[in-house]
Order: structure tokens, then sequence, then C-alpha cells
């Protein structure tokens, strides 16, 4: 049952003031007022573009969150590092457009009975891009790599830490032992976390594996030929790949490393890019007129983490909750490229367990307008309320800055002031990794996504004590054992029954602040199609099917 912290009729609009500094900011940043933007609301929403038809000679394609300081599938990264990994190297199963799972380096895999061990049967027909084949043996070494600790691999305790150890068996199978069942790990196995690099190359490089000087070695559809430090990367069609399906129509792609929404949007609009991904909601129409803009389902999030420290205090943390008008930031600020959030587990997540977290979300108490008075009564009720707060954001990401204004503005009229220090983006993981880079902030504004495609994922990172995104130390023992006892069940109606419980428990304790879900927008140049439109797109080949059309 859900704990009704929330149990308020919430009537009160978007304040005066507020609406001010939003038709404001959005002049500032459109050359429009609010009541102008236009809202993409209704429009359709895909998984992929119409198929390409025809070979070109060179893409030209954006990549707007920068140079990646590593693409090794061990290292972290965003989008852009994923874009990169996703079309050189290939995991063992296929994350599909439509977030289905597919056979990819493995032709299949089969738990056992007691769910300890799953066998994955490796394809005995790939090879690298450098004409070596594929054994089972560099796809055992790729997985069990994530295991060592000097490697310290992103995925060392997310995806890896139930891993009692990775086995080759014959030639063609690999055989992953748990130390308890893992309904989790499969799917994990068609992001980053299951690709596949060569043995022997990995090894020469050392450290510098993933590098513009170490470089990558893996079975995608390109390969690397160029990485210029601080300007792009240009890939080249692999002759040796396997997969027809994915077989590069553009013989080389070169990527261009950007890091202004501004810039990018000029380089698509002049045509010195042919295409990017997430592109900024408010450039949509203008850039209807040079080629076709697609909005896809995606698991994005934009979401506020409470820091340790001041907002220990449960109280603050539901009265912030109160204040975010996630309406506004959806339909205005995201121009209705977005979703409401109220729990941080997007709808395409879901899967066979829709049904049930659908009816869990029904039931719980959302904060789906501002409610000023409520919040004044919970800050009022604290033995010692702040005055003041700080909220990091990101440098430059226009949706951060105008909703950090809207809830500024909200704060200041329940007595809080709200100090807004954006952060530039190559500070932004040390802020999730260094307790003492985010020493003196009470908020941290974000973007993010579940990496592995299943709702529990990103859920337990933020609700288990050490999960990587629990920055406040949030503990709740029922939690805890609710979330585990889901990971360890594959009955899906059962597991999402778990998790849903789990859900009425922690959610009105505000261990995380979700504010919208956000579609993937992307755009291609007229003439080109076939590109992946969901956010799949960052664990998929989705530069290989990018091509000319008729």
């Amino acid at each position: 049952m859900t704990r009704n912290l929330f149990a308020r009729t919430r009537t009160r609009a978007l304040s005066v003031a507020a609406a001010a500094v939003l038709a404001a900011s959005l002049t500032a940043c459109n050359g429009s007022s609010s009541s102008d933007a236009t809202s993409e609301r209704d429009a359709e929403v895909v998984n992929s573009a119409p198929a390409a038809d025809g070979a070109i000679d060179e893409l030209n394609w954006g990549v707007p969150f920068g140079e990646p300081p590593s693409v090794d599938p061990a290292a972290g990264g965003d989008s852009s590092a994923n874009l990169i990994k996703a079309n050189v190297c290939e995991p063992l199963l296929r994350l599909n457009d439509d977030y289905t799972i597919s056979p990819a380096l493995a032709e299949s895999w089969e738990y056992s009975d007691d769910n300890l061990t799953l066998t994955f049967t490796i394809r005995q027909d790939v090879k690298f891009s450098d004409g070596t084949p594929m054994t089972v043996e560099d796809v055992r070494y790729s997985l069990a790599r994530n295991l060592d600790p000097e490697l310290a691999s992103t995925w060392a305790s997310s995806v890896y830490g139930n891993v009692k150890s990775v086995t080759a068996q014959g030639d063609d199978k690999v055989v992953v032992s748990f130390n308890a069942p893992d309904s989790l790990f499969v799917k994990a196995m068609s992001i980053t976390a299951g690709l596949v690099s060569e043995k022997a190359y990995v090894e020469k490089a050392g450290s510098a594996y993933g590098t513009a000087s170490g470089g990558l070695m893996c079975t995608g559809p390109y390969a690397i030929a160029s990485w210029q430090s601080g300007s792009g990367m240009t890939l080249t069609a692999n002759p040796h790949y396997w997969d027809e399906k994915f077989t590069p129509h553009a013989k080389t792609v070169n990527l261009k490393f950007i890091t202004e929404a501004s810039s990018l949007v000029q380089g698509l609009e002049s045509g010195s890019l042919d295409g990017s991904y997430d592109v900024p909601p408010g450039s949509i129409a203008s850039l209807r007129k040079t080629g076709s803009v697609y909005q896809g389902p995606s698991p994005q999030m934009l979401q506020i983490y409470p820091n340790a420290g001041a907002m220990d205090d449960v109280k603050l943390r539901q009265a912030v909750n109160l204040l975010i008008d996630r309406t506004a930031v959806a339909e205005q600020i995201y121009h209705g490229t977005a979703e409401p959030m109220y729990t941080f587990t997007p709808k395409l997540l879901w899967g066979d367990g829709a049904d049930t977290l659908q009816s869990a979300l029904d039931e719980l108490d959302k904060p789906e307008k501002v409610d000023l008075d409520e919040a004044k009564k919970l800050i009022e009720s604290m033995d010692n309320p702040p005055t003041e707060l700080t909220m990091a954001i990101i440098a430059g990401h226009e949706q951060m800055r105008l909703t950090s204004a809207l809830l500024q503005e909200s704060l200041k009229k329940v007595g809080i002031a709200l100090t807004i220090k954006p952060i530039q983006p190559a500070e932004n993981v040390a802020y999730f990794t260094d307790p003492a880079a985010r020493e003196g902030v009470d908020l941290i504004m974000n973007t993010g996504w579940s990496a592995v495609p299943d709702y529990l994922f990103y859920a337990r990172r933020v609700v288990v004590p050490e999960g990587r995104f629990n920055l406040l130390g949030y503990e709740n023992s029922t939690v805890t054992q609710l979330v585990e006892k889901a990971a360890q069940t594959f009955d899906e109606p059962e597991r999402a029954e778990t998790f849903a419980e789990a859900e009425a428990t922690f959610t009105p304790e505000v261990p995380l602040m979700p504010v919208a879900n956000p579609r993937e927008v992307s755009f291609v140049r007229k003439g080109l199609g076939g590109l992946t439109t969901s956010f799949a797109y960052v664990y998929h080949p989705s530069l290989a099917t990018i091509g000319a059309t008729k």
C-alpha cells in the first residue's frame, strides 16, 4: 500500500512569477514567448525512420556531448562514447530499436534450472576488423576483465557484482556462474557491459585501450580509422563484417565532437552535418526546413539528486519535490517532447511488467501540481529549516537552466534561496564518484538513463545503500530486501509485484526527484534515412543503417 505522505488535492497553477521567469528564459533562448513556443506533444513517436535503399560515400554526424575520454567497453560514458562503442564493437545480444533483445555475437543463451549459471553459444563466423577470427577465449576474456579490480570497470558492481566466474567450454560456449540468481545479467549483455574485444589487441594496448592512442579492436560494422583529439573521429566500414542486416551504407563516417547546442544546430542547418541524435527540442521547427526530425521512445530522465547534508531531512526532500512543476517542464521547456515523471522507472523499460507497474504508479500520490502551501507546512515543521540551498546543473544545458530557474522561483516563495551552480560537462562524472567534488552542493540536476533495458536496474543503483547514484546515502532495509528479491526473481508477474511493493515505500521518501522523461529527438538531412530513432541508438549499430533514400 502507498503511504499517503502527499495526500492533498493540488490545484495551484504555475505561479505568475515563475511563469514570467519561464517566458523570459524562452524568449532569450528561442526569440519568442512561451505562448508562441510550438508544442510537439502530438508528434508521432517511432522506433526507426524509413529504411535507406542506397549507399553513400561519406556521412558527417554530430556528437553533441563532445569528445569522450575513453571508449573502452569497461569505461563509463555518455551517449557520445556509447554511440562510438555501439558502431565499432558488438555485444553478445542485440538491443533492437524497439527495446527487444535478439541474438548477436551469441547465437543463443540458456539459464540452468537453478538460475546460477548462464550459458552462451557463440557464433563461429565472426572476425574482428583486422581479420582475426573471434574465439570463445576473446569472449570469455572480454567479460571477465570486468571482474579485474585494477581495471575498475564501470560495470564491476552494477552488472558483474554477482558473478562468480566466467569460463569457456569447448569451441563455442561461454559460461557465467553467479553467487545468486540474477535476472538482470542477461539483459546487460545487450549493452556495453557485454561488448567483445580482441584479447591480444587489448593486452598489447594496455591502459591506452579505448583512447586516441590505443584505439579499439572489435567486430562491429565500423572500425576507427583516426581520432583527432579535440575535433572528431573517422570511422571506416569493416570489410570483415558478418551481419548483412547492418552492413554499412556509408563507407566513411566523420564524427564531429560538439559541446554547444547552438553549434550543433548551426551545423545541421548549414549542411556541414548530415544529422545528429539528441537535437535540442527548441530547434525542431527550423530543422524541418532542411531535413527530417524524428521523435523516438527513450528511457532518459531529467532528475534531481539530493546530496547528503541538509537534504537528509525527508521533509525537506518532500517539500522540494512538491515545488517542481513537471507539466511546465515537459510542455514548455521541452516543447512537448517529454512526459512528466513521478518515479524513476521509465515506461519504455516496463516490458511484461507494464500492467502491474502502471497500476502501482496509479496508486502513488503524485505531485502533479506545484503545492506551495503544503511545501511551506513541511518546511515549517522542520527543527532547523534551511534558508538557502545550492544546486549544480550542467553548463550550457538549456533544459536544466530553465527548469532550475522555475524551481528557484518556487523555493523563494517558501523562504529558501536557491543558488544555481553551473558545472562543466567534464566535471559531471566526479560529482557522482567523489563526495569531495560535490561538497557544498545540496542538489544535483542531471540527465541520465537506465543502461540495462529493465525497470529494476536504475532504481537499484539509487535506493540500495551501495548504489552508485545513491548520493544521499538513502537506506531502508525493507526496500533493499524487496529490490534484491526482485533481482533474483525470474517470474515476471512476481518480479513486478515485488518491485511495485518497494516502489510504494521508497517513492514517498524521495531518494531521487524525477522531473521529466524526454523523447529521443534526432535529425537527418533530406535524401538520407534509415536511422534508429529510439534511444536504442546508443547500444545499437545505428550509424550503419543510415544511407541514401529515393
